[in-house]
């Protein structure tokens, strides 16, 4: 009898780690959150957190140089 293989679900939880601290700290907590699913749902809740890391990665790239942009002109006229 082939013995049945099992496919283990990335669980995204170091790039979660790192959108919360460097990126986007709502969205990165609810990716955390994804990636530890039970063994039942894991795909779903890796694809969901995988989805999450991507968007709050993006939102932190656009995000953080326009709020230092603004910062650094907030100190220019004072």
């Amino acid at each position: 009898m082939p013995e049945s293989q099992t496919s283990v679900a990335p669980t995204y939880r170091g790039w979660s780690i790192f959108n919360i601290i460097c990126c986007c700290l709502p969205l990165g907590a609810c990716a955390l959150y994804y990636s530890a699913g039970d063994t039942i749902a894991a795909q779903d809740a890796s694809k969901t957190a995988m989805t999450l890391n991507i968007i709050s990665l993006i939102c932190g790239l656009i995000l953080i140089p326009i709020v230092l942009y603004y910062q650094f002109q907030d100190l220019k006229h004072h």
